[in-house]
């Protein structure tokens, strides 16, 4: 048998596909257009060969679009044969152009809409013509006296910088090299943007999951100025010198914020059932706010021969921020906590629900019975409409007063981690409010099996929360909050460093002592949630309003409370800006409630331990 003939030769050097994005990114990064000090967003621009902007203050994708001035629609129509003249002549076939207003509603400079010509590209390989494309149209609108009323802004979609974070996996290799280098990298972001960074993380970015590699992520207050090139060669350095040079690890610097923000008031006509009581997840208030937060999860706190009924919150969410208490007061329950049986410290009065989801869900119910109001005898509509107005008489009566804050942790820093938790306690004559959390199922679209955790899952849907677990990278956990109601993510296999500055996030030790500025960050534990479509891409796990929220993993234990977020700024309005949650575990909430219900004078003897209703 004779052998086969030889295969033809292969000429591997007649083409290559052209670079990917990041590739490109990667490239331009190192380029002498990056370089200097320029604000962040200056910065993403440069950064990005496929987009170009004349705008002076560039916003980062993705934008909001709405109607633009009609006297400017009006003058742009006369000249868009110009314009699609001038884009044919570039060369370019596979365009959308539209002239609308964009914005960044909650962006710093983004709320007020700008008139703008999107052009976007789906041509290959045409992204080197994007500039003088702009130039062109920009000397036409120069002729029109339309170049300081208008802005042009042109892009390929798929291909410009959007960067989502999701989960990496706790057993990566590129996690012991990234926690060797930390502290250092840490001195270098206080070294160049001091005030400027709010968090730092090994995540995987990328526009989806299946195109995500692991980097170093930044998140930066925006409008930071910096030289953002030379920061990142030094990290980038670091990583070599400790023997990482393998792994192409990116640094992305992402405009974001650890602070809270105040939230709105939000409908819960849609969450009300029959008796519409207080309920894990639940909206909570300190009386005579306006805002609120999460109610965490019912328990019975024992100390000693005393059994207290209540339920587990942050404190930042039953803290009193009103005229009703002095400044030396509000600073004495940060530093030391809401203490236990101190007889003469002012206790916030909890109620249900937080005053500005009153005024929401009742004004969402009248317009409902307004709308349908005609249909109030149509046999279809009779029973429906008599069980909106049952809601309505039920929202009149609140809010309602049911609790009583009988000790907190304070705004403290425990072992370089966020200590933020409460214990409320249910006021005489409220005990029908106290009741066992029963542990809901997950959305459909994130079990455990979503996130390729099969066969792990949710084993105990329908009946008590009766045990303590705790936060571990890499598993599964869902919550249940007020303003999200229930999600679903992933522990980041790498804890957050998150920097705590500025006079709202004042955070003391466990002594009540400052701490001071330079080492307030801490190393928090995140959970990134995603969603799947036809490919995987960043979910928010949480918003403002969700904190207090009780975690729990695929087993229904309690293992952890949400106390705050990372929120990115990458979706286009301020209410879809996607959130990483911030959790603290029950290993650490633990022995802190434990320490702060000792007998006073006894700082030896046992405290409280926590025991859930089932």
């Amino acid at each position: 048998m004779t052998a086969p003939p030889p295969l033809p030769p292969t000429f591997r050097g007649l083409y290559s596909p052209p670079p990917s994005p990041r590739k490109r990114r990667r490239e331009q990064r190192e380029s002498d257009e990056t370089h200097g000090p320029m604000s962040l967003e200056e910065y993403l621009l440069r950064s990005d060969v496929f987009r170009s902007t004349t705008r002076a203050n560039p916003l980062p994708y993705p934008l909001v679009t709405s109607d633009p001035p009609q006297e400017l629609k009006d003058r742009m129509k006369d000249i868009e044969d110009d314009i699609a003249n001038i884009i044919r002549n570039k060369g370019f076939t596979e365009c959308q152009v539209e002239f609308v207003n964009v914005s960044k509603p909650g962006y710093p400079g983004g709320d007020r809409p700008t008139p703008t010509l999107k052009i976007e590209s789906l041509d290959t390989n045409m992204e080197s013509f994007f500039g003088p494309l702009k130039d062109d149209i920009r000397d036409l609108l120069f002729q029109k006296g339309l170049h300081t009323a208008i802005s042009i802004d042109i892009s390929n979609p798929d291909k410009c910088y959007d960067p989502h974070i999701f989960a990496i996996e706790p057993t990566h290799r590129a996690i012991p090299i990234y926690r060797e280098i930390r502290p250092e990298a840490l001195k270098m972001l206080d070294e160049h943007i001091r005030d400027g960074w709010q968090s730092m993380c090994l995540f995987y970015v990328g526009s989806y999951l299946e195109k995500s590699s692991p980097a170093i992520v930044v998140h930066v207050t925006p409008g930071t100025t910096c030289d953002w090139s030379r920061l990142e060669a030094r990290v980038i350095t670091l990583l070599g010198q400790v023997g990482l040079e393998d792994i192409n690890l990116d640094v992305e610097f992402i405009p974001g914020t650890c602070r809270e923000v105040a939230s709105g008031g939000l409908s819960l006509h849609d969450r009300m059932d029959k008796d519409f009581l207080p309920k894990m997840g639940g909206s909570i208030g300190v009386k005579g706010e306006e805002g609120g937060g999460s109610l965490g999860i019912f328990a019975t706190l024992k100390v000693g021969d005393t059994e207290h009924k209540g339920f587990l919150t942050n404190h930042h969410v039953v803290r009193c921020t009103t005229n009703d208490t002095t400044p030396e007061e509000k600073v004495y329950a940060d530093r030391h906590g809401f203490q236990y049986e101190q007889l003469g410290q002012p206790k916030s009065s909890i109620q249900y629900l937080a005053g500005n989801d009153v005024e929401a869900t009742r004004k969402d119910l009248e317009e409902t019975l307004k709308a349908y109001g005609h249909l109030k005898d149509a046999a279809l509509y009779k029973d429906i409409i008599k069980d909106w107005e049952a809601k309505l008489e039920k929202v009149n009566a609140l809010p309602e007063v049911f609790g009583e804050v009988l000790v907190s942790s304070g705004k403290t820093i425990e072992d370089n981690h966020i200590s933020d938790w409460a214990f409320v306690k249910i006021l005489s004559g409220k005990d029908q409010i106290f009741c066992s959390n029963i542990i809901p199922p997950a959305p459909d679209w994130q079990t455990p099996k979503d996130y390729d955790l099969a066969p792990e899952q949710l084993l105990r849907v329908g009946k008590p929360v009766a045990a303590l677990g705790t936060i571990v990278p890499g598993k599964w956990y869902y919550k249940c909050g007020r303003t999200t109601n229930i999600t679903a993510g992933i522990c980041n296999g790498v804890e957050s460093s998150a920097k705590w500055r500025g006079a709202d996030t004042t955070r003391y030790d466990a002594n009540g002592v400052k701490i001071k500025d330079d080492d307030s960050h801490t190393e928090e534990f995140v959970i990134v949630s995603m969603r799947k479509g036809k490919q995987k891409y960043q979910f928010s796990f949480s918003e403002v309003g969700d904190s207090g929220s009780a975690i729990l993993d695929s087993y229904g234990q309690l293992c952890g409370l949400l106390f705050g977020q990372i929120s990115q700024y990458e979706s286009p309005t301020q209410e879809s800006y996607t959130h990483v949650g911030l959790v603290s575990c029950m290993s650490r909430i633990r022995p802190s409630i434990e320490r702060r219900t000792r007998p006073r004078g006894n700082p030896g003897g046992v405290g409280g331990e926590l025991v859930l209703p089932v």
